[in-house]
């Protein structure tokens, strides 16, 4: 993860030009890509002709009651491979934020206090709420769930 956490980075600071080439060769040939509410990140990587398995991070109130639902979905069929009932929260909207959602599941003030929308960071947020989503539904080997 630092090597690609590393590269990301690079990316940021010079003219680089992303492929699908590019991302096989630091990710490997059959890497999946996880991201938070990644519609727009699977459109772009669809542009790039990346066909690599792409899971999705969402919270969602999926009853219209308040009750945000942390899930997984393979983007590539949009399929809900996990699903956790993360809290009640009265706010407007059916959607947790990035933050939200962190700051719901993670003690850690270091990642609660990170900004987001900075690429570096939110690959590591992602990676904790992905982590905890793990731990919370015991789920040992994600790619059972995949078909």
């Amino acid at each position: 993860m630092d090597t690609i956490l590393a590269e990301l980075q690079k990316a940021i600071l010079s003219n680089f030009q992303l492929s699908a080439d590019y991302l096989e060769y630091c990710l490997g040939a059959n890497s999946t890509i996880i991201v938070w509410n990644g519609s727009s990140d699977m459109r772009i990587l669809s542009r790039l002709g990346f066909t690599n398995l792409i899971l999705n991070i969402t919270t969602h109130d999926d009853y219209d009651n308040n009750e945000y639902y942390l899930n997984l979905y393979n983007l590539n069929n949009n399929r809900l491979l996990l699903s956790h009932c993360l809290v009640y929260v009265k706010k407007n909207g059916r959607y947790l934020s990035l933050t939200e959602t962190l700051k719901l599941i993670c003690k850690n003030k270091i990642h609660t206090s990170l900004i987001v929308h900075n690429p570096v960071n939110d690959v590591i947020l992602t990676s904790r709420i992905f982590q905890y989503l793990l731990k919370s539904t015991r789920t040992t080997n994600i790619l059972n769930l995949i078909d």
